[in-house]
């Protein structure tokens, strides 16, 4: 006949085990998340930068358009309407 201390102390381990094996899933799925994170965040940073160079680049070639001689003033009535856009 097997007595119910043992059966507690084998449940206690077993409930010990999977609490140990909880803690470390969850450990390892906050690292995995901190670093999707920090690559998004990465990312954004990179993409502000490009966001930056265009425009700069966008006024550019919108201000030696504008200087040509023949610029079409249609042309820049819907360069007014898209900036209100």
């Amino acid at each position: 006949m097997v007595s119910l201390c043992s059966e507690d102390q084998t449940g206690s381990s077993v409930n010990a085990r999977r609490m140990k094996a909880n803690r470390a899933s969850a450990a390892t799925s906050r690292n995995k998340k901190r670093k999707y994170v920090e690559c998004l965040e990465k990312t954004i940073q990179e993409l502000s930068a490009v966001v930056e160079t265009l425009s700069a680049e966008n006024v550019f070639w919108r201000n030696i358009y504008m200087k040509e001689d023949g610029a079409d003033s249609s042309f820049t009535t819907l360069l007014t309407a898209c900036e209100n856009f």
